[in-house]
C-alpha cells in the first residue's frame, strides 16, 4: 500500500520525471494528472485521473530503484525513459494490435528488475543489456546470480485473462531455450482488475490480503502446468483504488452513505513454487524474504505435491 503524501509524491514525480528526461508534453500530462488528484478528487472524476495513481506509483519506484545503479547497465536509462514515454497514459488504452502495449511490457521488466535490485539480489543483465564489466550469453528478460548459478527471469504481462496461460507457456519455453534454471514473473494487474474500475475499500490490511486470495485463487491455478522444468513464479498486481476515509450516517436518494474517498494504489505478491521438481532449491524464498525486508505485502504458495 502506497501510503506516501501528496507534497511528497509531487516532489517525487517532479524528480523522476527530470531523471528520466521524458518529453515535455508526457511529463505535463503526468503532473496535471498529480494536481487533479491532490485538489479534490470529488471534483475532478475523469477516467485518467481516477485511473492513474498505479502508472504513476510505478514511475516513481522505477526512479528510486535506479537513480544511483544506472550506470551500472550501459543504455537502461534509454530504455526506461523509453517505456515511459512510449504507449497510452492507461493500460485500458492499450492496442494490442498496435503493439502499443510494449511499453509497458518492458517497463514491468525495469519494475521487477528494480524490486529486485533494491532487495539485494544481485544483477547480471537487464533486457539484453549486461551489467558493467560482466558478460552473459543469455538474452532472457532478466538474469541473476544465486549461490554461484545463474538464473533467469522471463517476465510476461498477459492483457486478457485467457492469454495468462499461453504468456506463462511462452516464459517457460524460452527459460528452456536459455539453457539456464529459471523462473517466470507474471504482472496480473490488466487481467486481475475490469476495465475502468477502483478497487474500493476501507482497511489497508484487508485491501492487501483481498488481493493476494485474488492472485492465488484465480491467478496461480492458470499457470501451475507451465511450471514444469522451472523453480516457479512471481505473481504480482498494481491497482488504482479508493479509500473510504470517511462516511456519512446521511443516506443519499440511492439510500447509500455519503462516502468520502482518498486515492491510494495497491500493490501485491505471491510467490508460487514448483516444489515437485526443485524442492530444495530456496531461490524463490529466498527473494520473496528479500523482497520484505524492503516493504510490501507478499505471499508465499507452495506448490501442492499432488498437482
Amino acid at each position: 500500500m502506497i501510503l506516501k503524501s501528496y507534497s511528497e509524491i509531487r516532489s517525487d514525480l517532479k524528480d523522476s520525471l527530470e531523471w528520466a528526461s521524458l518529453s515535455k508534453g508526457r511529463a505535463q500530462k503526468y503532473g496535471e494528472l498529480l494536481e487533479q488528484l491532490t485538489i479534490d478528487i470529488e471534483k475532478n472524476k475523469s477516467r485518467e485521473t481516477l485511473l492513474c495513481s498505479a502508472g504513476l506509483m510505478d514511475i516513481l519506484e522505477i526512479h528510486e530503484s535506479w537513480k544511483i545503479h544506472e550506470t551500472e547497465f550501459p543504455g537502461l536509462k534509454n530504455k526506461i525513459r523509453e517505456s515511459l514515454e512510449k504507449g497510452p497514459m492507461l493500460p485500458e488504452d492499450e492496442d494490442i494490435i498496435r503493439s502499443d502495449n510494449r511499453a509497458r511490457n518492458d517497463r514491468f521488466v525495469y519494475l521487477f528488475a528494480g524490486k529486485l535490485l533494491r532487495a539485494g539480489i544481485q544483477l547480471i543483465s537487464i533486457d539484453g543489456i549486461p551489467q558493467k564489466n560482466k558478460q552473459t550469453t543469455s538474452h532472457g528478460d532478466i538474469v541473476v546470480e544465486y549461490n554461484n548459478e545463474k538464473i533467469v527471469i522471463e517476465c510476461k504481462r498477459p492483457q486478457k485473462t485467457k492469454t495468462i496461460e499461453t504468456c506463462a507457456k511462452k516464459g517457460r519455453t524460452q527459460i528452456k531455450q536459455s539453457e539456464l534454471i529459471g523462473c517466470l514473473a507474471i504482472d496480473c494487474s490488466k487481467v486481475i482488475r475490469p476495465p475502468e474500475t477502483l478497487y474500493e475499500f476501507k482497511k489497508d490490511e484487508t485491501a492487501q490480503n483481498e488481493l493476494l486470495d485474488h492472485l492465488e485463487n484465480n491467478m496461480v491455478p492458470k499457470i501451475r502446468s507451465h511450471l514444469r522444468d522451472i523453480f516457479g513464479a512471481f505473481l504480482m498486481a498494481s491497482v488504482p483504488a479508493m479509500k473510504i476515509v470517511h462516511e456519512s450516517s446521511i443516506l443519499s436518494l440511492k439510500g447509500t452513505p455519503f462516502r468520502q474517498y482518498s486515492p491510494r494504489t495497491i500493490k501485491s505478491l505471491i510467490i508460487a513454487q514448483n516444489s515437485n521438481e526443485y524442492p530444495m532449491h530456496s531461490f524463490l524464498r529466498y527473494v520473496h524474504d528479500r523482497l520484505n525486508t524492503i516493504g510490501g505485502n507478499f505471499g508465499f504458495l507452495e506448490r501442492p505435491k499432488n498437482s
